[in-house]
């Protein structure tokens, strides 16, 4: 699993597991569900679709799911 982070002051950080994640993010890192999905090398999903399955269901779409997987959920 890579989760890329986002730090303002200090760049780019790469977790390797969620503990990682989550201890960097106790200390102002921001997770890039985008560049995390360019780095294992699946493509970047439109923001207004993620945004409309959130308003939709309630949560984001599972990290792995292709654009037109959650397209599809939107549309049932």
């Amino acid at each position: 699993m890579i989760i890329a982070l986002r730090h303002e002051m200090h760049g780019t950080h790469i977790a390797y597991s969620d503990a990682e994640a989550k201890s960097a993010e106790e200390n102002g890192w921001k997770r890039d569900p985008d560049l995390s999905r360019v780095l294992a090398g699946q493509p970047m999903i439109d923001k207004s679709v993620v945004d409309q399955y959130k308003e939709k269901f309630g949560k984001a779409p599972h990290h792995l799911m292709k654009q037109e997987n959650i397209e599809k959920a939107l549309r049932e």
